[in-house]
């Protein structure tokens, strides 16, 4: 019991929570990119015109369809989509040694995300504010480590 309230003890509980923070980045990251991904986005709209006399319609039928940002885009999306996921998969894979790595992606998450928030930034704004607060809580878990008991 007393190891467990030890600066050592604190550390490795705040370290674990700051993984948790990560791995719930990511995870609401891959769900909203793959959401947007295949989640009909937008509208198209056809007008075929009908061969033969107009009538009082004008002889044309209008078809509207729901698509994707993958149907409406194409391919050239994918890199947009799947760019956010890297940044909490990057900082995952640096580990809890590396707090200062996980801050800057925590931060550039957050940035792109602002910058987009007008489009599908908002959507992605949970889990950059997650991954910031994983560096964070990282971050006071070694100054916990280095100042010790008082």
């Amino acid at each position: 019991m007393g190891e467990a309230w030890s600066p050592a003890g604190v550390a490795a509980v705040s370290r674990g929570v700051a993984s948790r923070w990560t791995v719930g980045s990511l995870a609401w990251t891959v769900v909203v990119s793959v959401t947007l991904m295949v989640v009909p986005t937008g509208m198209t709209q056809t007008e075929t015109a009908e061969s033969g006399p107009e009538d009082a319609l004008g002889g044309a039928e209008i078809t509207t369809r729901h698509v994707s940002l993958l149907e409406s885009d194409g391919l050239s999306v994918l890199p947009v989509l799947l760019f956010p996921i890297a940044l909490p998969a990057l900082a995952l894979l640096a580990g809890p040694s590396r707090r200062g790595v996980v801050i800057g992606l925590g931060a550039v998450y957050l940035l792109l995300a602002f910058l987009a928030g007008f489009t599908v930034g908002m959507f992605y704004l949970p889990g950059a504010i997650a991954l910031l607060v994983a560096g964070l809580v990282d971050r006071s878990a070694e100054s916990t480590t280095q100042t010790g008991p008082r």
